[in-house]
């Protein structure tokens, strides 16, 4: 369950800057409000690290279950 969420918020939120991120850096631009991405995904990855962690931490308990 943990990694669902943790997908769909990458889908959600994360791809699409990426996507925009990396078709500005191909280009040879930097889009004027790219500082809102970045804070964006500045506010997301924290989100994200913790549930993977939760996810590889439950991973680990089921094998020694």
């Amino acid at each position: 369950m943990l990694l669902v969420i943790w997908v769909l918020l990458y889908l959600r939120i994360s791809a699409p800057i990426n996507r925009r991120l990396t078709a500005a850096a191909d280009a040879h631009e930097t889009p004027a409000d790219v500082r809102s991405w970045q804070r964006a995904w500045d506010r997301i990855i924290v989100g994200r690290a913790v549930l993977q962690g939760l996810a590889v931490l439950a991973l680990g308990v089921s094998l020694l279950s």
